[in-house]
This record gives structure tokens, C-alpha cells and sequence, in this order.
């Protein structure tokens, strides 16, 4: 199914973005050079960013069938993974920043070393975040620090994404 933007991606500034994804059961999963990785169910927040065309990076994420190129990838392609939320950061070059203050916000821990991280200048341990549950308030309140800052549902079985 191809993704629905509301306005052309083309003119959409970069940024960063944060994919929250839901895993129902446990998953073990072979990712690239990090080997077999377990997953227990919860919540997965993978932070990213995209200077140029924000929406084109994370159209492509919430893509099922793609190429493998990025660690988050092998989470959007399995079955059992559910994206649930995107929050975009237009303009935002903080990535790094992004991940340790929701990190520290929510209590969410680092399970896997090195996932999305292995390009990262400031060597962090890793750009994927767990957390056992994600209420849509917790979301808002953590937006609140971030005027431009968009909070998209992703309704299951749609990857269509609706400002």
C-alpha cells in the first residue's frame, strides 16, 4: 500500500522522527552485523533523521515491502511488528538529543547495542528505545516541548499518514 501524505513531501523540510512500533509477542530476530537480537513485547521508539525530505524517509519505513538497508527496517517488514506512531521534529538536527530526553523522560531502556546507531557522531549506545507501554497522553505531554512537532496515529492495517 503506498503512503498518503497531506502535502507534498518534496517541500517538507527535513528533520528528525520518531517510530513507535508495538510487539505483541516475543520475536527473535537475525539484524544484520548485531546477530540474533529478542524482542519482548511492548513498545519500540526508533529515533531517526532525514536532513532533506523528512516525509520521503519515513513514507519509506512505514513501507511493509522494501529493500533492507537500515536496522529499523528488519522491525517494519516483520509481521509481528505494528507501527502505531510517528512524531515528526521539522528542522530539527538533534537526533541524539531526542533519543536521551524521551529516554530519560519516560524511563524507556537500550536493549539492543548498536541498533540505529552505527553511523551516529555522538557514538550513542544505540537509537532504538523499549518500553513495556506508550499511552497517547504520555505522547502529548512529551510534545508540548516541541511547538512544530506532529504526533501521527497510524491505524492499523494503513500506513496512510494524516496531519
Amino acid at each position: 500500500m503506498k503512503t498518503i501524505l497531506s502535502q507534498d513531501a518534496a517541500n517538507f523540510p527535513g528533520g528528525c522522527y520518531q517510530i513507535i512500533l508495538n510487539l505483541a509477542q516475543p520475536v527473535s530476530l537475525a539484524v544484520a552485523r548485531l546477530g540474533l537480537l529478542r524482542f519482548p513485547p511492548g513498545f519500540y521508539i526508533y529515533t531517526g533523521s532525514q536532513q532533506r525530505s523528512l516525509l520521503k524517509r519515513v513514507e519509506r519505513h512505514l513501507r511493509p515491502e522494501k529493500k533492507i538497508h537500515w536496522h529499523i527496517d528488519y522491525l517494519t517488514v516483520h509481521r509481528e511488528f505494528r507501527v502505531t506512531y510517528v512524531l515528526l521534529y521539522p528542522g530539527s538536527d538533534a537526533e541524539c538529543e531526542l533519543h536521551r530526553s524521551f529516554q530519560k523522560m519516560s524511563g524507556a531502556r537500550e536493549l539492543h547495542p548498536g541498533f540505529g546507531s552505527s553511523d551516529c557522531r555522538n557514538k550513542c549506545t544505540s537509537h532504538l528505545l523499549y518500553l513495556k507501554t506508550v499511552a497517547e497522553e504520555q505522547l502529548g505531554k512529551w510534545l508540548e516541548q516541541f511547538p512544530s512537532a506532529k504526533l501521527i496515529r497510524i491505524e492499523p492495517g494503513n500506513t496512510a499518514m494524516r496531519f
